[in-house]
């Protein structure tokens, strides 16, 4: 089953996406309004939501 193979990858990584945001992200933020809401929809392990949460005027759900 595919969900087996990813909870044993987690189980062996401490960070298995790192820690900084998606490169594409980081060149885009500039196009981004100043706040609103983020929806973390649970891909990864949160550096992008982490990176939201840093920079005020942004509400995570």
């Amino acid at each position: 089953m595919k969900q087996n193979v990813w909870e044993q990858e987690y189980r062996n990584e401490d960070s298995l996406w790192g820690f900084n945001p998606n490169n594409i992200l980081s060149q885009y933020v500039d196009m981004l309004p100043e706040s609103g809401e983020v929806l973390d929809i649970g891909i990864g392990e949160g550096r992008n939501a982490l990176f939201f949460a840093k920079h005020s005027g942004y509400q995570l759900s």
